[in-house]
């Protein structure tokens, strides 16, 4: 009994308490008219450079949420739809955020990696455009209409590069959606997440393009027992099975 006690009490001594934390990707240069893009996924990671709070990040987050951004009715762009791959059926149809380890743009199931996790809730085309309002520019005023996607705590490594994939799914599949978010174009000095090479987005045909994405990240932070709190509860073990 004592040795439970001490056990559970030295272990709850050995980790720090979890954080929420925001990975900010909206720091970037003010987005020129046109930067706007109808993406199968986009690339993002953690702890990527740039400014933002990289430092309270621990090895181990968990996703809570995404936030992107995307253009009102004043955007002319209208959806792909159609049963063409990586279309949507029709812009009432909800569509899902999933993560991967990995995701090559094309709409085949050799063409995405592991699966992790898929938001809890979907969002249409419509929706967005009610929550942007009627012929609202979103892309020249500050700050920009957003909408969120939810996940169950997504386990992710903070210097781990993972790729955010459109579905109109929710499962496991490999069905890969187009939806429209506002970018960054070529590269610009951007904040935390953001992935300067070449392979930041997929677009509709499954094209990399050097975009940035603008989305805030909702994370929490994931312990790590102390070393040497551990050293300590492995010598009081000892100690107490030698005394038993």
């Amino acid at each position: 009994m004592k040795l439970t006690v001490l056990s559970l009490l030295l272990l709850a001594a050995a980790s720090a308490p979890a954080a929420t934390v925001l990975v900010d990707n909206t720091l970037s240069a003010t987005i020129a008219s046109g930067d706007r893009a109808n993406i199968r996924g986009f690339a993002f990671r953690p702890a990527a450079g740039g400014t933002g709070p990289v430092e309270v990040l621990t090895q181990q987050v968990e996703l809570l949420s995404l936030s992107l951004h995307r253009p009102g009715f004043s955007d002319a762009t209208t959806p792909l739809l159609g049963s063409a791959a990586g279309q949507i059926t029709d812009i009432n149809a909800p569509v899902y955020l999933k993560v991967y380890s990995s995701f090559t743009g094309g709409t085949a199931a050799g063409d995405v990696g592991t699966f992790l996790g898929a938001s809890s809730n979907g969002i249409s085309w419509s929706a967005v455009d009610a929550i942007n309002g009627a012929g609202v520019s979103t892309a020249t005023a500050a700050p920009f209409e957003s909408f969120t996607y939810s996940f169950p705590s997504i386990s992710l490594d903070k210097d781990t590069t993972y790729w955010a994939v459109f579905s109109e799914t929710s499962d496991s599949s490999a069905d890969v959606a187009n939806f429209r978010v506002i970018v960054e174009a070529g590269a610009g000095a951007a904040g935390t997440g953001y992935l300067a090479d070449t392979v930041q987005v997929r677009d509709t045909s499954g094209t990399a393009r050097d975009w940035g994405v603008y989305f805030i990240a909702n994370v929490n932070t994931v312990p790590e027992p102390s070393g040497s709190l551990l050293g300590v509860l492995a010598g009081s073990f000892l100690m107490l099975r030698r005394r038993r």
